[in-house]
């Protein structure tokens, strides 16, 4: 017996002659990638992000495809509790991961729910931090 599992609708097909069964499942995995930038980030960055996601939805043999979803916050609402309901308002609709710079103010904040919801947190200003030395915190 053969089991195909796939992306798409579920269907299951039998073949008479042969012990084949085929079944695509319908897996929901999240395309969206969720920026967030403000006016002293820099246009390279979000150019950067752009090209990200142009390569890798133009390789035909990818079947994973990526929305790269950016929200440009203005100063007067950098608030920390409204950035906390920003951010858990794009994960309702289906986010994957959080990027952002470590210029802003509201970084404690991005770090914080990407630490208790355990969600990538991809941080363009800084280096990779290896697992062993624990999270990045400007205040420790």
């Amino acid at each position: 017996m053969r089991i195909a599992i796939s992306t798409s609708a579920l269907s299951i097909k039998s073949t008479p002659f042969k012990n084949e069964i085929h079944a695509a499942l319908s897996l929901y995995l999240p395309n969206r990638n969720v920026s967030y930038t403000t006016s002293e980030d820099n246009d390279d960055v979000l150019l950067t992000l752009k090209h990200g996601e142009e390569s890798q939805n133009s390789n035909k043999r990818n079947p994973y495809k990526i929305e790269l979803i950016n929200t440009q916050l203005k100063q007067s609402v950098l608030g920390t509790w409204f950035i906390m309901n920003k951010v858990c308002m794009d994960l309702q609709k289906g986010g994957m991961m959080i990027m952002c710079g470590d210029e802003s103010r509201t970084h404690e904040g991005y770090l914080s729910i990407a630490e208790n919801m355990e969600i990538p947190l991809v941080n363009w200003d800084l280096a990779p931090v290896l697992p062993n030395d624990g999270p990045v915190n400007k205040f420790m």
